[in-house]
């Protein structure tokens, strides 16, 4: 072939070419796009569970758990979004159930059918309250292993035991539960406490007996004093007894006091100064009644003339007394009036002081060599007034003192 025929042949190629592509831009049409690359198939050993959980009004239940089973085996956990809806992602296998929990319901449960994987399940309000009752040893012990129950009416639940800080924990409906404590001696226990109006916390606070050695009796007055005591049984008091002599009065009588044991002799039992002078400590005493019945016992302490217990009456006049320490006197007005004493200024170091014990009032009066000290004291009184003079020494010492009184009436 020529050059010249060659060239001739190339450009009707070229001409053709451009003739092709000017009528594919004129009619708008454009090449087909290769194909896209298939997505990869979805996991095949896997399966999503879809769980919707609402409550008893069909309200959706957020953030409850999901639990999903094979049988008893537990396989995924998931919690509920806000529209109660929670989705669970597991390995292809027999699923049977799922079981939903959240707090302030009660636990949900549905079968998975055949083939399915959505469920359907609903919660119901958990209506159960936690009620705490705190049982205590006044003051502030707790009692651990006390059976507390809670009843309404005449029909009591099974018994709860204290924990070591003496509090039983009930989760029960709400109710108008009464407490009792059962099977617990030693205390003095009520038939039934009640809590509060709406509360569900109740502490209650035992006492022992009075009597027991965890609560003596405590007797204020010097003298009548009864005391009862079961056959065989031990009863314990307290006094102050200040020096003062104890006459312990009934028959079948064991009475320890200081490691000591006394027995009754001609029904009454005596120790003499108990205590310690001026001591404001109380003492312990343990009477026990050895017969076969129950016993009343009387209690008196005894103390000289001139002690806070048995103080001397005023006298019209010179009151006069030898001491080292303090005396006591007192006068009970039957009528209105005034009473006035004078000291005896010359023995020094002697403190008189007069007291209203009625009312409170009161004045001292010194027998130092204080030039400002008064030498003289005056009360008024009303009917059943008592006036107490108390004389005691500043120092201890030793003397015989006088002060002159003088009543108005």
């Amino acid at each position: 072939m020529s050059r010249s025929v060659f060239r001739k042949l190339l450009a009707v190629l070229c001409l053709v070419l451009c003739v092709v592509l000017l009528a594919c831009a004129c009619t708008g049409e454009t090449p087909d796009p290769e194909p896209e690359t298939p997505e990869s198939p979805a996991d095949e050993n896997t399966v999503t569970y879809t769980v919707t959980v609402t409550d008893e009004n069909g309200a959706p239940v957020a953030g409850a758990t999901v639990d999903i089973y094979a049988a008893v085996a537990k396989k995924g956990t998931a919690t509920t979004n806000q529209n109660g809806v929670a989705t669970l992602t597991v390995d292809k296998g027999v699923y049977t159930s799922v079981k939903v929990s959240k707090i302030g319901y009660e636990a949900g449960e549905s079968a998975i059918a055949s083939g399915s994987t959505s469920v359907a399940v609903q919660l119901v309000t958990d209506n159960t309250v936690t009620y705490k009752v705190t049982v205590l040893e006044w003051p502030t012990d707790p009692i651990v292993g006390a059976n507390v129950q809670l009843c309404v009416g005449d029909l009591c639940r099974l018994p709860v035991v204290t924990d070591e800080n003496g509090v039983a924990t009930f989760q029960l409906e709400r109710a108008d539960y009464t407490v009792k404590i059962v099977h617990l001696t030693g205390y003095e226990i009520e038939p039934y406490y009640n809590f509060e109006e709406g509360q569900t916390e109740l502490t209650i606070t035992l006492h022992r007996p009075a009597g027991s050695e965890q609560n003596p009796h405590f007797f204020s007055e010097a003298t009548g004093n009864k005391i009862t005591v079961p056959a065989g049984e031990t009863v314990y008091f307290m006094f102050r007894p200040n020096g003062g002599t104890l006459n312990l009065l009934g028959n079948n009588i064991s009475l320890l006091y200081k490691d000591e044991t006394y027995l009754s002799e001609g029904g009454m039992i005596t120790i003499e100064n108990c205590g310690e002078e001026n001591s404001y400590s109380p003492d312990l005493f343990v009477v026990t009644n050895t017969g076969t019945t129950e016993e009343e016992y009387t209690v008196n302490f005894l103390y000289p003339v001139g002690y806070e217990q048995n103080p001397k009456a005023i006298e019209v006049g010179a009151n006069t007394v030898s001491t080292a320490t303090s005396y006591y006197y007192s006068y009970v007005a039957t009528t209105a009036g005034s009473i006035t004493i004078t000291i005896d200024s010359s023995c020094s170091n002697w403190q008189y002081i007069m007291t209203n014990t009625t009312t409170s009032v009161g004045g001292v009066i010194n027998s130092s060599a204080d030039a400002d000290s008064s030498t003289t004291c005056t009360l008024t009184f009303a009917a059943g007034d008592v006036i107490r003079v108390v004389v005691s020494s500043a120092d201890g010492s030793y003397a015989t003192v006088t002060f002159n009184a003088e009543i108005t009436a």
